[in-house]
């Protein structure tokens, strides 16, 4: 909505004062404020937020004599409200907020693990591993959990939009174009395809993850896609006829075994299965340290720094030769 050095309260009253906020919301509407940063003259983001607040109602009671009304919980609209430091100068932005969910909330996972990856960051490696594949050779993981490798990997293959079962926050907006949204989005719909999803295979040693995945893939609708067995990796027959292919991993990180030597002994037996009935697979594995890595005794191509949640992890590209 607007950016502009901002030196003072008064800088940051005056212009949140000019924006027209009434296009987007009505006095009977309702919205919130959040800031993010600091600068020496505003040092708290509470105070800030208030300051951007009064601002936005003084110009509603001014043009109309009535005022949206504040909810933090779930308002109509999201103002947000950024400081940042360039070389000295305190620059301020304005913004809306058009999704108010999280963007990696796709809204089809409604069972999820103990560390659930996010679908964004699951979707984001998936654009790393394919570089290396065909368009139609298969996908295995031996870890699928509630199956957010796999889903994604349909999503993205049968050209369904990932965010078609969510809301968004600019649906709310006073001047969003419900009949322009509806025709976008029945366009993106018709693009749809299941005969370009290539074999997609999970398993997971519990039952009742394997029970998730499978719930979560009938709400997103690839179902038909994704093939499970619960099983541990170990067990996990040849992909006769399949192959070669892609292992797409997120083996467990430590908190559901108990000694970095169970650990390890795990990803050794790992690349053992690997070597014995994926060997011209390619093999991508997401964990949080390389100690592990090496202990499958599989050859490290390529690796990628990434942050699943707050833990520092590495996403490693893989073969047995």
């Amino acid at each position: 909505m607007a950016e502009f050095p901002c030196e003072s309260k008064d800088d940051l009253y005056q212009q949140a004062l000019g924006i027209p906020f009434e296009q987007w919301v009505d006095k009977e509407g309702t919205f919130a404020v959040y800031t993010e940063g600091k600068t020496p003259f505003l040092r708290n983001t509470m105070f800030s937020s208030l300051v951007v607040k009064d601002a936005l109602v003084d110009r509603f009671y001014k043009l109309s004599g009535g005022r949206p009304s504040v909810d933090k919980d779930k308002p109509d609209v999201l103002v947000q409200v950024y400081f940042e430091d360039r070389q000295g100068r305190f620059y301020c932005t304005l913004l809306m907020d058009s999704s108010l969910v999280p963007l990696y909330q796709r809204g089809y996972r409604e069972q999820v693990g103990q560390a659930p990856l996010k679908e964004t960051l699951a979707a984001s490696l998936i654009e790393l591993c394919e570089k290396s594949t065909t368009s139609l050779a298969p996908f295995v993981d031996l870890f699928c959990g509630s199956g957010t490798f796999l889903i994604e990997l349909a999503l993205k293959r049968t050209k369904t939009p990932p965010g078609r079962l969510r809301d968004f926050g600019f649906m709310k907006w006073k001047n969003f174009d419900n009949q322009l949204w509806s025709s976008v989005f029945k366009e993106a719909e018709s693009q749809r395809d299941d005969s370009l999803c290539p074999p997609l295979l999970g398993c997971d040693i519990k039952e009742e993850m394997i029970q998730k995945a499978q719930r979560n893939s009938v709400v997103a609708g690839v179902s038909s896609c994704i093939q499970l067995k619960c099983g541990s990796f170990e067990n996990m027959p040849a992909v006769l006829g399949l192959g070669p292919g892609t292992l797409l991993l997120n083996p467990p990180y430590g908190h559901r075994l108990s000694t970095p030597q169970e650990l390890s002994l795990m990803y050794k037996k790992l690349g053992q299965t690997i070597r014995q009935r994926f060997s011209s697979w390619n093999c991508y594995v997401l964990t949080s340290d390389l100690r592990y890595i090496d202990a499958m005794g599989l050859f490290l191509h390529k690796q990628w720094d990434v942050k699943n949640g707050d833990l520092d992890a590495k996403f490693c590209y893989l073969t047995t030769a």
